[in-house]
């Protein structure tokens, strides 16, 4: 009678093993295809996140200097000016501006083109200024 009881719980256990890795490995599959594709199942909407980016932007940097996003996320970025005055330019989108020194300016939008757009300082902050760029990637 043990040697039953011993063949039907390995038998168990190796399913339950082969049951896991199977769901384990699908669910890695999804994961992959919803952060770097849409789905291309009609019956699934193809959904959209806000991304919060925390930039900052000094002699003559913005820091981070690549925001990723795909078509119809919100973007919401918060730059905190932290020597001098400068400006934040996103042309595409019509996002023009003014960071205050020491202060946090927030604005929001909708990435509604696929792309890659530069974002830049428009404003003088010295012979760097021309260096002072990003680029904001749409998928």
């Amino acid at each position: 009678m043990k040697p039953k009881i011993i063949i039907v719980l390995t038998l168990v256990l190796v399913a339950i093993v082969a049951v896991t890795m199977v769901l384990t490995s699908q669910v890695d599959v999804v994961e992959k295809l919803s952060l770097d594709a849409p789905l291309k199942s009609s019956n699934t909407a193809n959904k959209t996140s806000t991304h919060r980016v925390n930039m900052t932007a000094r002699k003559w940097a913005f820091t981070p200097n690549v925001i990723t996003a795909r078509v119809g996320d919100t973007i919401e970025i918060t730059v905190r000016g932290l020597d001098v005055r400068h400006g934040f330019v996103i042309d595409e989108y019509d996002i023009q501006k003014e960071l205050i020194p020491k202060t946090d300016t927030t604005f929001a939008f909708i990435a509604d083109k696929a792309g890659v757009f530069d974002y830049y300082s428009n404003i003088d902050s010295g012979p760097g200024t021309s260096t002072m760029r990003g680029q904001l990637i749409v998928k």
